[in-house]
């Protein structure tokens, strides 16, 4: 092996910045040509529009290796963890628009993290409006109005569940495949609009499955159980915190099978249908929020969305 040997030692400055500007030109230039080669560093799928109370997917897939992505949606801000199946790489976010959400365009932004730099995607997407249908009741007015005892029941509940579905866990456990919770069919649907007594009450923000008493209650997706209770208008409750911001709940249960803190596999029984709390008759209320929106869970089993955009490339990059 040829050896080397430095003359000066006033050379060694001189040399070292040559070497080291040279090192830093490959890794940029390699690294950047790497990840655009002949076939596109990743595919990305992000709708154009969605309606208001509905959830969507945001879905990045790349050969190359990735991190993540830190996603800004509706004035709010995620991390959601990279994930790797045989030798695909994938981030999957769900977002929403809640029902109360105003129609119009909204910035979408997400910057994916790659060990070599950072690529930022950015769009606009359409909320747009949908009407959802009505009910009018007359009803006594005790069906109507708690007592004032019930009443600060009801907002000491109110806020614990509020706190729970504002949860954000770093750890995502939910994959794509969900599971219907309850086999029957669906009795009032999510965002039905009930006006009782000539007052608009709060739109319905789940789904009521038809059920026998006592009928197994399947978790939608794996998760950590975050809150089981008896509540007085969700009577026996169960909310799963599925990580990154997606929660659901099953209430009206007739007993409940699961601990909190308990890890739940999706498809797991969780529960039994059940009447307890503010109900009619024997049924489910399956709930799903994201970021602390309630949104349509059936909209995420039902055909693929129509308004899925296709692959794009990045609106630009950013160098680490």
């Amino acid at each position: 092996m040829k050896s080397f040997r430095i003359k000066r030692s006033d050379e060694v400055p001189g040399r070292m910045i040559f070497y080291l500007i040279l090192l830093s030109f490959f890794l940029i230039f390699f690294g950047a040509a790497a990840l655009s080669a002949s076939h596109p560093p990743y595919r990305h799928f992000l709708p154009a529009k969605v309606n208001q109370g509905e959830p969507f997917l945001f879905q990045v897939f790349s050969q190359k290796p990735l991190n993540g992505a830190e996603i800004e949606w509706l004035n709010k801000k995620i991390w959601v963890p990279a994930h790797k199946e045989g030798k695909q790489w994938s981030i999957l976010a769900l977002l929403g628009v809640g029902l109360a959400g105003k129609p119009g365009k909204f910035p979408f932004k997400a910057v994916v993290a790659t060990p070599l730099i950072n690529l930022t995607i950015t769009s606009n997407i359409t909320v747009v409006s949908k009407v959802y249908p009505q009910q009018r009741l007359t009803l006594p007015p005790s069906m109507v109005t708690p007592d004032e005892m019930s009443l600060a029941r009801i907002r000491q509940e109110n806020a614990l569940i509020a706190e729970v579905v504002s949860a954000k866990s770093p750890v995502q456990y939910w994959r794509p495949e969900f599971t219907r919770p309850a086999p029957g069919t669906v009795s009032t649907p999510f965002g039905f609009q009930r006006i009782i007594n000539g007052q608009t009450r709060a739109p319905h923000r789940g789904v009521d499955f038809r059920g026998a008493l006592g009928t197994p209650v399947h978790a939608w997706s794996a998760g950590v159980v975050a809150l089981t209770a008896e509540h007085y208008f969700g009577g026996n409750s169960v909310y799963v915190d599925h990580g990154v911001g997606v929660i659901t709940s099953y209430l009206h249960l007739s007993e409940i099978l699961v601990a909190p803190d308990e890890l739940v596999s999706a498809g797991q029984v969780i529960g039994l249908v059940g009447s307890t709390g503010r109900s009619t008759g024997p049924h489910l209320h399956f709930g799903l929020s994201i970021l602390g929106q309630w949104v349509n869970p059936l909209a995420l089993t039902e055909t693929a969305e129509a308004n899925n955009s296709k692959a794009r490339v990045p609106a630009k990059r950013q160098r680490k």
